[in-house]
């Protein structure tokens, strides 16, 4: 059987894929149009169906396009699957060190939180007990409101939709305009708290891991017992800076 020729409608495609990933600088859609020589039209119908798919995002105040969460999804099923994840272990490490609290890395799967990576603290008497794989839910977990919080243009709704709001406890965000108010704050600072709201025994911080468009895809955090903090979560200034600063150097480091 002869062999038949290749889709060139896929090939191009997959050629933009390859320019958007390994370009030097943002991308906008005029920026691909002229890499790849073709008319803005046809630029902007590959591009959207690459976002649509989930391979590509758009977002921040010049429209540029970055790796989507299918570029995640697959990266964990080659053999290098958890690249990413190893590559950010040692600030994950760093930061528990630093904070003598759990730290964590999260990624939204089918509209929850699913911790990918966890480094426990051996220095504090008692802490968290969280394991990579463990799930949390979006309204009331720190990880949660971060990634909405950047997430790429068009999920957020989705996300918000798929939400339950249960009640975990007392603390916990009671429905879609309260969570809405919670992530506009969470995207004015730059960071997200979890103050007893998943449980009343655990609090957390978490900020996004940006790439050049605005967007998120991944996070990182800290847990801590809610009883041993002589102040509000959100008044712990030290970690908070501590949490943002790794969360800008693990950007460098994978994107």
């Amino acid at each position: 059987m002869a062999d038949a020729p290749p889709n060139k409608t896929l090939a191009r495609g997959l050629d933009v894929l390859d320019t958007v990933l390994h370009a030097n600088k943002p991308m906008r859609l005029k920026d691909v149009a002229q890499s790849m020589d073709m008319d803005m039209a046809s630029a902007h119908r590959v591009l959207r169906t690459l976002e649509i798919s989930g391979y590509l995002v758009r977002g921040g105040p010049e429209r540029t396009y970055g790796p989507g969460k299918k570029i995640w999804s697959m990266a964990h099923c080659l053999p290098n699957a958890r690249e990413a994840v190893e590559r950010l272990h040692p600030l994950l490490q760093e930061l528990t060190e630093r904070t003598r609290q759990v730290a964590h890395l999260g990624v939204l799967e089918k509209g929850r939180v699913v911790l990918a990576d966890v480094v426990l603290t051996s220095t504090a008497r008692i802490s968290v007990a969280q394991s990579a794989g463990d799930t949390e839910d979006v309204y009331c977990s720190a990880i949660g409101k971060a990634l909405a919080a950047f997430a790429p243009n068009g999920q957020a709704d989705a996300l918000l939709d798929a939400q339950s709001f249960y009640p975990h406890t007392e603390f916990t965000i009671a429905g879609r305009d309260a969570l809405r108010q919670e992530l506009e704050r969470v995207r004015k600072g730059g960071i997200a708290f979890d103050d007893r709201e998943g449980s009343l025994d655990v609090a957390c911080i978490a900020a996004p891991i940006c790439d050049p468009s605005g967007c998120s895809t991944i996070a990182i955090g800290i847990s801590t017992i809610a009883n041993s903090l002589s102040a509000p979560i959100r008044d712990c200034e030290e970690w908070v800076s501590m949490v943002k600063d790794t969360a800008k150097r693990a950007a460098a480091h994978i994107l």
